[in-house]
Parts: structure tokens; sequence; C-alpha cells
């Protein structure tokens, strides 16, 4: 790996180590990508770095780093959802406006569900 060889340039780089534990949770690896986050922690317990380490430690712990799954409002989708639904009543009375907010909102939906679903 090419940041195992930036490590021996700078050995105390954080940032090295956090992309090291992410390579190795792409990998699925956790032992190896727990070890690489723990360095980091150890070395910037208070920076970004380091919270963002403890977070995704804390995940690999309960098994829930690199698995998918939707995180974000369904309060959001219901409300952008019923806006679809009600463009598509719409489309009977006024066709082109209809269409028109039908791509407007099932679009924004679409992208917020492709956005939040990690």
């Amino acid at each position: 790996m090419f940041y195992n060889q930036a490590l021996r340039c700078a050995p105390g780089n954080p940032g090295w180590y956090y992309n090291i534990g992410a390579a190795y949770t792409n990998k699925h690896d956790p032992t190896s990508a727990m070890q690489a986050f723990q360095k980091v922690v150890d070395l910037d317990p208070m920076g970004h770095f380091g919270i963002e380490a403890a977070k995704n430690l804390e995940k690999l712990r309960i098994g829930a780093l690199g698995k998918k799954g939707f995180s974000g409002s369904w309060m959001v989708v219901a409300v952008l959802g019923g806006m679809t639904l009600i463009s598509c009543f719409i489309i009977g009375v006024f066709p082109v406006s209809g269409f028109i907010n039908l791509f407007f909102w099932g679009g924004i939906l679409a992208l917020y569900c492709r956005r939040k679903y990690k």
C-alpha cells in the first residue's frame, strides 16, 4: 500500500493511519482497520482524524461499519413522496405543469434517497 510507504516519511501523521484504516475497512479486514484507527486515536485524540477514527472504531466493534443502510430522515422522504404523488394528480388537470412538478419532486426524492443510502 502507498500509505505504508508514506508512513516511512511521516511516521506520526494521523491522516495516513486514518486512510490505512479506511482502506482495510473497504477490504473487509476489520482487525487491521481497528489497529490503524486505534493508532489514529492514540496520535490525535481530540483532532478531526482522532474523533472520526473513534467513531469508526465503535462501528467496527459492533459490526456496523461498511454495511449499507438508509441514514436519512423518513419524514423528508414522506414529504417529498407526498409532493410527487400530488404531482401525479395535477397531471390530470394541468398536464404540462403536472409533469414538470413530477420530474422536479420525483427527482429531488431520488437524489435524496441516493445520497442518504450508504
